[in-house]
Parts: C-alpha cells; sequence; structure tokens
C-alpha cells in the first residue's frame, strides 16, 4: 500500500469508529430524554388530578346544599303540578 491509500484506510476506519461511537452517544441521548419526558408527563398528570381532586373537594359543599334545596322544594314542585 501507498502511503496515501493507507491514510485514506486509516482514515476511513477513524471516521467508522467515531461514527459508532457518536451514534451509540446520540442513542443513549435519546434514551435520557424519553425517559425525562415520561417523568414530566407523569408529574404532570399527578398535578392535574391533584387540581381536580381538589376543586371536587371545593364544591362538594355546594353540590350538599343544592341536593338540600332540591329535596326540600321537590314536594312542593310535585303538589302543585299535580294539582294544577
Amino acid at each position: 500500500m501507498t502511503g496515501v491509500a493507507t491514510a485514506i484506510a486509516g482514515g476511513a476506519i477513524l471516521g467508522s469508529i467515531s461514527s459508532s461511537k457518536a451514534a451509540k452517544t446520540q442513542a443513549e441521548a435519546a434514551g435520557q430524554a424519553t425517559d425525562a419526558q415520561e417523568r414530566i408527563a407523569d408529574k404532570q398528570i399527578a398535578a392535574q388530578k391533584e387540581a381536580m381532586d381538589r376543586q371536587i373537594s371545593l364544591q362538594e359543599p355546594w353540590r350538599q346544599a343544592g341536593q338540600t334545596a332540591l329535596n326540600a322544594l321537590t314536594p312542593w314542585w310535585f303538589d302543585f303540578w299535580w294539582c294544577s
């Protein structure tokens, strides 16, 4: 082999090794990014559930008051409706 051919072959081998290492690094980074996105999504879902549960608990007294009022009005409404 001539010096030029050896340099070309050596460059190709080094390029191949470097490319392989770069691909492995990118694959690992992609895996880490996916894991991070999953953790963030899980935290967002948990936060949304917590907010929804809190909102439901804040509305519960009003729901109960409405149910009590409806129960109080129901006999009056049926008496009015059936007697009309």
